[in-house]
Parts: structure tokens; sequence; C-alpha cells
């Protein structure tokens, strides 16, 4: 996990390399821990599991269509189709300025968006 994908705030897995054990659920508190990362590699990413999204508020409906049925987890304008290998996500809010589109698809994706 590269320290440019952590912000304050961020849940991560907090690797006690001297203990040999992990620490699940730690809470990015400020900069130094962000720093700290950059210079021990001491965090690892947490899974997206449906307990996450359930404890992040998302109220999960069935949806069925053509295709099967499958989940859908909604939070305010947020909606997560499916959960596992395939996961959609759909954002239904209105976007007018070009830079928050661009730090939009970049907090999804790890790449710039460009022209």
């Amino acid at each position: 996990m590269k320290p440019t994908e952590l912000r304050i705030g961020n849940y991560v897995n907090y690797i006690f390399k001297t203990l040999s054990i992990d620490a699940p659920e730690y809470k990015i508190k400020n900069g130094a821990d962000i720093q700290l990362h950059q210079s021990n590699n001491l965090y690892k990413p947490i899974p997206l599991t449906e307990q996450w999204l359930k404890d992040f508020g998302f109220i999960k409906n069935f949806v069925e269509n053509d295709e099967g049925r499958y989940d859908d987890y909604e939070f305010n304008e947020f909606h997560i189709h499916g959960l596992g290998d395939d996961i959609f996500i759909f954002l239904t809010r209105r976007i007018k300025y070009v830079h928050r589109l661009q730090n939009l698809y970049f907090a999804l994706t790890g790449e710039e968006l460009i022209k």
C-alpha cells in the first residue's frame, strides 16, 4: 500500500513487526502515522466485506433482473452492486466541476484522469 493512498481517518491493519501480530481496524490519526508507514511499511489494507458496509451505514437491498438476483447496498448517493469478486460502485450525485471529477476518479482508481 502506497503512503499516497492513505488519508487521516482511513482504517488499516497495523502490523506489529516486533510482536508478529496484526491489529485490525487501526485508524490513521495524523500525518505522522502516514510518515511512519512510508518509512516502515507498517500498514496493510483491510478487505471490503459486507460487515464493513453495514458498519459504515449502508443499507442492503436485493435486486432482481434478467441476469439474476444480486445484492445492492445504498448509503446517501452511493450505490454498491454486488460484493466479492465483482463490485460496482455508482454515484448518484451531481458533479459540477472538472477537478472534483478528477479527484473522485483518482480516489476510486488510483489513476489520474487526463485528456
